[in-house]
């Protein structure tokens, strides 16, 4: 099948995610985008995962999917899937292992995502700490920020909890 047909029915469900209302009636369009995830073109993998994240947590079925779509191939659909992954709501127990991945990537922009991923995982994100600390060294000023935006997270939250 031709891949523009495909990355086209990907963006058009992806526009349908906001007016569907519940997990049920959100299903059948995950799944079919899940499916595409790991389409051969890149364009297609792209929309998929743009789209997914536009169902936000009704589309956390497809965690497993985007996790793998987050720490291979191009960096492009990599970066999205690392969005997508806060956008779906994805467990902190297979998301911050791939996060702390793409931290240790030498693209800037996978690790911004990365960095800014962890931020809501507060504490549970730990161990993303020794990664995070050396991004705090990077010449970019845009990932030294998101790094130390989830130290914040990580270690605040922690002492509140220690309280």
């Amino acid at each position: 099948s031709n891949a523009y047909v495909r990355w086209a029915a990907a963006r058009a469900l992806g526009k349908s995610a906001f007016s569907t209302p519940d997990l049920k009636s959100a299903a059948p369009d995950v799944e079919a985008l899940t499916v595409v995830v790991e389409d051969k073109d890149l364009d297609v993998r792209t929309a998929a995962l743009v789209a997914l994240a536009k169902f936000g947590a009704k589309a956390k079925s497809a965690s497993a999917k985007i996790l793998i779509a987050a720490n291979r191939g191009d960096i492009e659909p990599r970066v999205i899937a690392v969005k997508a992954l806060g956008a779906i709501e994805s467990d902190a127990s297979a998301t911050v292992p791939v996060l702390i991945e793409g931290l240790k990537n030498n693209d800037d922009r996978l690790r911004k995502a990365a960095a800014s991923g962890l931020v809501r995982f507060g504490p549970e994100a730990r161990e993303a700490l020794p990664e995070l600390r050396k991004a705090l060294q990077s010449q970019d000023a845009e990932l030294r920020l998101a790094a130390a935006e989830a130290i914040l997270a990580i270690e605040r939250t922690a002492r509140l909890k220690d309280l």
